[in-house]
């Protein structure tokens, strides 16, 4: 019998699919071409699965491609198909079981049902018949630019940057307010602003793709690659692994005033340092945020590449990916006619602007300069499964595990409809509303950042502000409620709500301590 779980993985080596030509439907043809939409009813989870039909030409058959959002396998070329009267039948080839599907359209020849086989097996699946994706997102989106205006006065925000990637095209990018307040010079999609900890996740695929190479084992000690790496535990520094490094759970806390005023000392010192370093709990007990172990992981990659992180960085990643303007340091990033500034809010209420905060020697952890269109293309690598433009990076269990939940009580959720995060490999992993979600948030003096991925949806978002602020990931999250056809959070104005009680606490406290 069918294994689901067995099924769901063989599944991500799928291609389908050549129809004949239309069958007859109450006197008329049957129109296959657009998009369908349905699932394999695997019990407990069903399989999406979205097949596009493209009309024939002459005497040839009718094309398709197909995607399995939940595998990142995406528009493969459809073969083999006979179709009779409003019955349809396919097979998937290459995969064990000889997968095949019987189906029927119904007499309003908008959805297909029928029969999955695979070896002794059999599963229920439909096809519906769905509208233009793009078009239907470009609808949900309707007045977004307009919207982002009136965020950026209601958050007293300079700025404000959004990206959307779905189903592989950026379908929104724009800016909102100022880069520069005093200048008066507009924020756009391609103004720079540093993109804080989500640097990490491009750090731990640098990583992955050594892993692939078969130069990095992640569960080998970290003592493989650097032979003098010790921690205060020399047990746990005997024992510690790169994964360990990267999921935030080696037993350090943050200990960031070891290197968030220092630019001079080398990355290698740096690390010799974490050996004074007390832990506060045991290796791979509890989840601790540590930016220090990432500057750890960064000099593994320089050390298996024999080039700086920034030149391994370049030549693996951001070149690839066609991120041409994107930069490892703030000076560079300000250089660029087409930068944002850092602000902070005063008691007063008024933004003021603030020096950069350069972090160059914790770059592993945090340093990389984007604009939210270039950030778009870093997301939809990650949604097509570790490809560019069908030129594949990463393999795709190389993804999946950066992707996986690899450390519990990463965040714990303050709201129902979110489950608690996990960590994986650069990414918090959790549940949004009953849909696989991976993300993280950066924050560095005068920036904040939102990189959101809905990988089973084919949704990726960036979002980010020029001064410290939640808005971000409020946005990001409402404008995912509106292309996953969810009901509104209304995120934006609760937590606008929050901002202004919060507001109000402090400075009753501030009266208080002065009185006092």
């Amino acid at each position: 019998m069918l294994d689901p779980r067995r099924f769901a993985r063989v599944l991500a080596f799928v291609s389908l699919l050549l129809l004949t030509p239309p069958a007859v439907l109450q006197g008329q043809e049957v129109t296959w071409e657009g998009s369908w939409e349905g699932a394999i009813e695997v019990p407990g989870n069903p399989l999406k699965i979205l097949v596009d039909f493209e009309d024939a030409s002459g005497d040839e058959p009718l094309r398709g491609t197909i995607t399995i959002p939940v595998q990142a396998f995406r528009d493969q070329a459809l073969v083999d198909v006979a179709a009779e009267g409003r019955e349809i039948r396919f097979r998937i080839p290459g995969v064990p079981g000889d997968p095949s599907f019987v189906g029927e359209v119904n007499e309003a020849g908008d959805r297909i049902e029928g029969t999955f086989t695979q070896g002794p097996g059999n599963l229920g699946f439909y096809l519906d018949r769905g509208g233009d994706a793009g078009a239907e997102a470009q609808e949900a989106l309707a007045g977004l630019e307009a919207e982002l205006d009136g965020i950026v006065q209601a958050w007293n925000l300079p700025g404000l940057g959004l990206a959307v990637v779905y189903e592989g095209e950026v379908i929104f990018a724009d800016g909102a307010g100022y880069r520069d307040v005093a200048g008066e010079l507009p924020m756009t999609a391609d103004s720079l602003f540093p993109v804080g900890s989500t640097t990490k996740a491009f750090t731990t695929t640098a990583l992955a793709m050594l892993a692939d190479e078969g130069e990095l084992d992640w569960d080998a000690p970290v003592t493989t690659y650097l032979p003098r790496f010790q921690l205060h535990d020399p047990v746990a520094g005997a024992e510690i692994t790169p994964r360990d490094l990267v999921t935030h759970r080696t037993g350090l806390p943050r200990h960031d005033l070891l290197w968030y005023n220092n630019r001079q000392v080398p990355r290698r010192e740096l690390v010799a340092r974490l050996a004074h370093l007390e832990p506060t709990a045991p290796l791979r007990t509890t989840f601790q945020y540590n930016n220090l172990m990432y500057l750890t992981a960064g000099v593994i990659l320089e050390e298996l590449t024999g080039q700086t992180w920034e030149e391994a960085l370049q030549a693996r990643i951001l070149d690839p990916l066609g991120m041409e303007r994107s930069t490892f340091s703030v000076a560079d990033s300000q250089q660029d006619a087409d930068h944002a500034l850092p602000y902070r809010e005063t008691e007063d209420d008024e933004l003021e602007a603030i020096p950069f905060r350069p972090i160059d020697v914790m770059a592993p952890a945090g340093a990389i300069n984007s604009s939210v269109r270039e950030m778009a293309r870093w997301i939809a690598f990650n949604l097509d499964g570790g490809k560019v433009e069908g030129d594949r990076l990463l393999s795709p269990a190389a993804l999946a595990d950066l992707h996986a939940p690899q450390m519990a009580g990463a965040a714990i959720s303050t709201r129902n409809q979110v489950s608690d995060a996990a960590y994986g490999l650069g990414w918090f992993v959790d549940t949004y509303r009953g849909h696989k979600r991976s993300a993280h948030g950066g924050g560095i003096d005068g920036f904040t950042t939102s990189v959101m991925l809905f990988p089973d949806d084919g949704l990726g978002l960036v979002a980010f502000s020029n001064r410290g602020s939640a808005v971000p990931r409020f946005l990001n999250q409402e404008v995912a409620d509106r292309l996953l056809g969810l009901e509104s959070m209304d995120w934006l104005a609760t937590g606008l709500t929050e901002r202004a009680q919060a507001k109000m606490i402090q400075r009753q406290a501030d009266a208080k301590k002065a009185t006092e």
